[in-house]
Order: C-alpha cells, then sequence, then structure tokens
C-alpha cells in the first residue's frame, strides 16, 4: 500500500509524480491519497443524501447522454451484472445539483484521465458515444449491504476508478468494508482508512465489499457504509467493451 499526502493539485501538475502512481498501480498496489477531500465537506454531502434517502423514492435509469441526476436502490437487482444491496445516488455533468459535484471534483476526474494517459476533461463533456463519466455515492446498510466480488472492464476509457472513503470503519460500522485481492491474499482495504482519503486502484483488480455488519440486524437508514466513485461508464446499449467480470467463488 503506497500512501501519498500530495494534494490532487500538486500531484496532477507534477507528470512525474503521476507516472510514479501509475506503475505502482500497475504492480497491483493500492495507492491512498491522504486526505483528498475535506471531511467538513463529505459531512455536509452526508447529511444531504441521507436526507434525500429518507424523502425520495428510488427509480433506476439507464446510463445514457441524457440521463438525468437520480437515486437507485440495488437489493440484488437482476438488471445488474454485479450483485449487492446498496442504496446509490448517481450524478452527471450535464445536470445541476445543490453541490456542483464535478466542479468540486474535477481535480479528481482529472487525475484519473492523466493516469490513462488522456487529457485531463477527455470524456467530461458528455457527448462521446460510447462513454460517459458519472460520479456514484453509495450506501451499504449495516446488516445486508454488500458487492459481490468482481473485475472491471479497463481499457482507454478508464485504467483506475478512483474511490472516496466517507464512513470510518470502527465508528460508522464495526465489521467487512472494501476487500482487494493482492496476489492470493484478499485484504480488507478499510482497515487502513479515513473519511476523505481517495483510494487508487487498478478497475480489473479483484474487489467487492464484503458484508458491513453481518451480525446486526437489518433497520433501514440506520448505520452502514458510504462512499463514492468517479467512473467512466459505458453507455447503456454500446459494446464497445466488456462488462464487469465476477469472481467465482471456490
Amino acid at each position: 500500500m503506497k500512501l501519498v499526502n500530495h494534494s490532487i493539485k500538486q500531484i496532477i501538475k507534477d507528470p512525474n509524480f503521476v507516472q510514479e502512481i501509475k506503475l505502482s498501480i500497475l504492480e497491483k498496489e493500492l495507492v491512498i491519497i491522504k486526505g483528498a477531500v475535506k471531511h467538513q465537506f463529505i459531512s455536509k454531502v452526508l447529511k444531504y443524501l441521507k436526507n434525500k434517502m429518507k424523502n425520495s423514492t428510488p427509480a433506476y435509469q439507464p446510463i445514457l447522454k441524457s440521463s438525468p441526476n437520480f437515486y437507485r436502490v440495488n437489493f440484488e437487482d437482476e438488471r445488474s451484472y454485479v450483485k449487492g444491496h446498496f442504496h446509490q445516488f448517481n450524478y452527471f455533468p450535464w445536470n445541476k445539483d445543490h453541490f456542483c459535484f464535478f466542479d468540486q471534483f474535477k481535480d479528481i476526474f482529472s487525475l484519473k484521465n492523466l493516469l490513462n494517459n488522456l487529457s485531463p476533461q477527455e470524456y467530461m463533456d458528455g457527448l462521446h458515444d460510447n462513454f460517459i463519466p458519472k460520479l456514484s455515492f453509495q450506501f451499504y446498510d449495516s446488516g445486508k449491504g454488500y458487492l459481490q466480488r468482481h473485475k472491471d472492464p479497463v481499457g482507454d476509457h478508464q485504467f483506475v476508478v478512483p474511490v472516496l472513503i466517507m464512513s470510518k470503519k470502527g465508528d460508522d460500522f464495526k465489521q467487512g468494508g472494501l476487500e482487494m485481492q493482492i496476489q492470493d491474499d484478499w485484504i480488507s482495504v478499510d482497515d487502513n482508512l479515513d473519511i476523505g482519503d481517495l483510494v487508487l486502484m487498478k478497475g480489473d483488480a479483484a474487489h467487492g465489499v464484503s458484508k458491513i455488519d453481518p451480525s446486526t440486524k437489518f433497520k433501514h437508514f440506520s448505520s452502514g457504509r458510504w462512499m463514492g466513485l468517479f467512473a467512466i461508464n459505458k453507455v447503456h446499449g454500446s459494446n464497445e467493451i466488456a462488462n464487469s467480470q465476477i469472481i467465482v467463488e471456490t
């Protein structure tokens, strides 16, 4: 695990540093940018999202160039390639939102593109035929929340999927969380992270979210784990890349 204490602005201004991070990720090493997003801002976002979760009706939308921002639940939804149990808030750059998220997080998307040898603003206009940017916040309820182990496709569109840590293991939840396979071992990533840290890992490295607090009785909108995902997703119906690959347990 490589820990980085520089700001994202400092990193994206230094091509050598970007290359150093990329080489670490290629070697299947986790790169953690410490304190990438301020705790105070995350607290404001969580307060907003928790209220929205309690007072909104979930509605699934396909990922299209004209998609609205939307809140959905994936309680082992049959339409999903990767099974899980979580709430998801999806945002796109062409829509307005309360926090102007794509302005707030533009440097993270720039770093993501630079790691893929792309221009910092590649895909961000939402006009590409096959790929569009999407910011997602996900909540995994204690007692049921999980995400099946899988590998995401990598290619010209993305090499790394940055993950923003928005909950603290030991405080907000006790067991489970982000896990990643390194060589033949599965490691619990959340054990070593703080709110505001940004995790960089190769998309096709095997990963998932093990069940959050499995011994806790499930109760809607109670405790659990929050995370943010900065992705370049394929447009619904596109065959440009394969779908995520499920890890078959043996």
